[in-house]
This record gives C-alpha cells, structure tokens and sequence, in this order.
C-alpha cells in the first residue's frame, strides 16, 4: 500500500486475501471514528474517518499522520484495486489484468 509515496504494508498476501483486505477498508470508510488498516492480518496504518476525510497515521507512536484524503478518493482508488483484482482472478491470461 502507497500512501503520499511511502509503501506501508506486508509483502506475501495471497490475491484473494488482498482482495479480502480491500473489501474490508472499503467497508471500514462508511464507518466514523478509529479504523485500523491490515493485510494479511497486520496492522499497516491507522485511519481516523471523520464526516467526508480520512486522516492515515503511522501505527507505531507516535502514530505520526502520514496522508489526508478525501474518503471518496479512498473507495474510488479501492475499487479500481478491487476490480483490477477481480479480473486477474477471472482472467485465462493473467497478463490481461
């Protein structure tokens, strides 16, 4: 995961389980308050979602802010992840995806 140019994340999830991950941020983003960001059952940011903006921090204290978005920014990159997803795991020729 990228974020303001900094890589965050766990580097040996499966597809289907980054699948899984992305679909759950994306469920996270309607919810309000303290959010934590995993793959693969690690915890990669911290997400404080509040009205229309989400604020991502370092998980690590002093839990430094590391990037603000809009969330409709957020779930548009999501589901252009998750699409692209899918049609690797459906696609014959993966290199289609």
């Amino acid at each position: 995961m990228l974020c303001d140019g900094r890589k965050f994340g766990y580097d040996t999830a499966d597809i289907p389980t980054l699948l899984c991950d992305l679909l759950g941020l994306h469920y996270q983003l309607d919810l309000q308050g303290a959010q934590t960001v995993g793959l693969s059952g690690y915890t990669v940011l911290l997400a404080e979602i509040s009205d229309n903006t989400v604020v991502f921090r370092d998980p690590i204290p002093p839990n430094d802010p590391v990037g603000s978005f809009e969330v409709a920014e957020v779930k548009q990159a999501l589901r252009t992840a998750i699409r692209r997803l899918w049609a690797f795991l459906l696609s014959p020729d993966p290199r289609i995806a």
